[in-house]
């Protein structure tokens, strides 16, 4: 016997062991009658692949996978239940958009490469530091010392500059979190599909609102 998956239920296998010829069938639960499998059985008996949970029908040809059995007749799935058996996935899957959403429009105000974040955090401290008391020497602040160097600027205005930068973008990133957060939470408690795309749409939204320098 052939067995292979038609969605993402897990089904174990099944063997039916009499001869005679190969018959096509669908195994499907006998709760709500989802067809979860297939295989092909040498036997007119499918009672070897059955059980208290699941039920076994033969077919000419592989139904669609949106189908089930009802009395024994397969149907297709109504739009309401296609949507209750893609809803899980949707879900997860909207929740990854949330932060990809969040991702690219931070790259779009700010250097994304790995540990940018903490050389972000660097240049303010040193710039903090070196502000405080600009007679220290600027020897004490290798960053400042030479990127001011290679930039041509005094310690102080570029100290001034990381300041001023890292400033503006405190705001960006704390409403870009604020929104995160929101638009995962929404999409948590979405009950329907309409719900997940509804937060995807105000997360899209929110991030558009928040004024970039």
């Amino acid at each position: 016997m052939v067995f292979s998956k038609l969605d993402r239920h897990s089904v174990k296998s099944h063997l039916v062991n009499s001869g005679g010829q190969k018959m096509r069938y669908v195994l499907y639960r006998r709760s709500d009658g989802q067809i979860i499998g297939h295989g092909t059985a040498q036997s007119d008996d499918l009672s070897a692949i059955e059980d208290d949970t699941m039920a076994a029908l033969f077919v000419d040809t592989l139904p669609e996978q949106d189908s089930k059995v009802v009395d024994g007749v397969i149907v297709p799935l109504s739009e309401i239940e296609k949507e209750d058996l893609n809803f899980p996935s949707r879900k997860s899957q909207a929740q990854a958009e949330v932060e990809s959403h969040v991702a690219q429009f931070r790259k779009s105000v700010a250097t994304s490469l790995p540990f940018q974040d903490q050389a972000y955090i660097n240049k303010r401290a040193e710039a903090a530091a070196y502000l405080a008391d600009t007679s220290q020497p600027v020897s004490d602040f290798p960053m400042l010392q030479q990127i001011s160097a290679l930039r041509a600027m005094s310690a102080a205005d570029l100290a001034d500059l990381w300041l001023t930068t890292n400033t503006a973008w405190a705001p960006i990133l704390n409403n870009s979190e604020i929104y995160r957060e929101k638009a995962k939470l929404a999409v948590g408690a979405a009950t329907t599909i309409a719900d997940v795309e509804a937060a995807l749409v105000q997360l899209r939204a929110d991030l558009m609102s928040i004024p970039v320098p």
